[in-house]
């Protein structure tokens, strides 16, 4: 597993994180698993944590695409 000690710009507690790569067919199933949260009061729980899960998702399926191509 892995934990982030510091992220920049926003203030974030990050409780843990997996990486699980599993033998697929010809390939590899990647599970990608992260827990945290944006300690910014209200703004935190009810925006920034959904919109940092949404935007991490999508950054995590673009490396691996770009993986996939090369």
């Amino acid at each position: 597993g892995y934990l982030i000690e510091k992220a920049r710009p926003l203030p974030m507690r990050h409780d843990r994180g997996d990486i699980t790569l599993t033998p697929k067919g010809d390939g590899t199933l990647v599970v990608w698993e992260s827990e945290g949260h944006i300690e910014i009061p209200i703004l935190g729980d009810l925006v920034l944590d959904r919109l940092a899960e949404s935007r991490g998702a999508g950054s995590f399926d673009r490396f691996l695409y770009s993986i996939e191509s090369a």
